[in-house]
């Protein structure tokens, strides 16, 4: 049986929070809104555990729903930074669906050089650049240019990187003729 613990409960949740705000609701997201508030009156970690698995499961089922879990080492920056990534990563996500002209972005709009060929549909496309703000945000914040907080405007108050200095052009290295 899994066991969660609460500082762990807290940082799993709040991207499924976050997407059940902006989602219309169906018996199936009600379901997760209900386990949600029963796993935040847990008194155990394996009662967590339980309904962590629940809620993992029952959004399998869910077309668009997010996908659930971590690999690899959680992230070593504080919760409150973490959560507040996730919340602007969806915003941008959310904001990018309410755009008109969708199928133009996804033919003109293309991936890294190296992938080819165009996103397999507007949803993907939106995530990657949800993808690249959450990068920005956490370079940011490693970097000290934000401070992991959101402001009152609902903003991040992030401060962009300095530009890099362009590399001088070296002038061609001249070559003598032996002739001369």
């Amino acid at each position: 049986m899994a066991e969660m613990k609460l500082d762990n409960w807290v940082r799993n949740t709040n991207p499924v929070r976050e997407w059940l705000a902006s989602t219309e609701q169906t018996n199936k997201t009600r379901i997760i809104e209900n386990t949600l508030v029963v796993g935040d009156s847990a008194e155990t970690d394996i009662e967590r555990g339980l309904y962590w698995g629940t809620i993992r499961n029952m959004m399998k089922t869910i077309e668009n729903a997010p996908e659930l879990g971590r690999t690899g080492r959680p992230s070593s920056r504080p919760l409150e930074v973490v959560a507040n990534v996730t919340s602007v990563k969806n915003r941008i996500i959310n904001a990018l669906a309410a755009i008109g002209e969708q199928d133009l972005f996804v033919e003109v709009y293309l991936p890294h050089g190296r992938t080819g060929g165009n996103y397999a549909d507007f949803q993907a496309l939106a995530e990657k650049m949800g993808d690249k703000v959450a990068d920005a945000l956490e370079t940011a914040f490693d970097e000290g240019r934000w401070n992991g907080e959101m402001l009152e405007s609902g903003l991040t108050g992030m401060i962009a990187p300095p530009a890099k200095p362009k590399k001088a052009k070296t002038p061609a290295t001249l070559e003598v003729s032996e002739e001369e």
